[in-house]
């Protein structure tokens, strides 16, 4: 069947359109490879930029320098310093400059040792009969304490004299001291670190209540069945009263 699109117009403007569109989607489908293809090129010249031949590929990293208190330069890659590590003569002029602030008399290093976990700096101020004295440093030299805990010890200890505590609460044991005068204070220290549980307070303005017990004198040491004026010593007062 033929059709005459000289004598109908509308027919010959549809079969047009319909070559157009065919023509079109040709087109485009060649055109997005190549564009594609274009396009990964670019992205790749700018995240490489061209090196000269032969050069090994490197890092664009941002790379600073970084200056330590004692003037020392060090690398700085992606934004974490490397610093030179802290040495056992630096630690210890820190010692003696930080000692020697707190008095007049001379600092002499004793001793001076890199451990596992920190520097244990031994030393003393004045003349050589003087008292020693130790201050553990971090490994970064930043901080300093004179004294170290090891906690897996600490936590034994602790835990023995709570319970030999609680075995003295458990027999009655009240210990009536005057904090300040010296037997008071050698008896309190006795008393271990949950002393206070037992302990009660005849100095100052309580002497009175103390008093009106008929406590004057301190120490006094009184429980279920005993009791003692004047200072007891630790390990006899726990065999007294069978607390271990």
């Amino acid at each position: 069947m033929r059709i005459n699109l000289t004598r109908n117009p509308a027919m010959a403007r549809a079969v047009v359109a319909i070559a157009l569109l065919g023509v079109l989607t040709v087109g485009a489908s060649l055109l997005v490879p190549c564009l594609s293809t274009t396009t990964g090129m670019v992205a790749d010249a700018v995240a490489a930029p061209p090196s000269k031949k032969g050069a090994q590929p490197t890092s664009h990293a941002p790379v600073s320098r970084f200056v330590n208190p004692a003037g020392q330069s060090a690398a700085v890659s992606g934004g974490a310093p490397t610093l030179p590590p802290i040495t056992v003569l630096t630690v210890s002029k820190q010692v003696r400059d930080y000692a020697g602030l707190l008095g007049t008399r001379e600092v002499a290093i004793l001793s001076a040792k890199r451990e596992e976990q920190f520097f244990r700096i031994e030393y003393r101020v004045g003349a050589k009969d003087a008292g020693r004295a130790v201050l553990f440093v971090t490994l970064d030299g930043k901080y300093a304490s004179p004294r170290l805990v090891d906690i897996a010890q600490r936590t034994m200890f602790l835990r023995s004299e709570r319970s030999v505590t609680e075995c003295l609460v458990a027999k009655g044991l009240r210990v009536f001291v005057a904090p300040g005068e010296a037997k008071s204070d050698e008896q309190i220290a006795a008393m271990g670190p949950f002393g206070d549980r037992v302990l009660v307070n005849c100095g100052g303005g309580h002497k009175g209540n103390c008093a009106a017990l008929g406590y004057t004198s301190f120490p006094v040491l009184v429980w279920k069945t005993g009791s003692v004026i004047g200072l007891k010593g630790r390990a006899p007062l726990l065999a007294d009263l069978g607390c271990k």
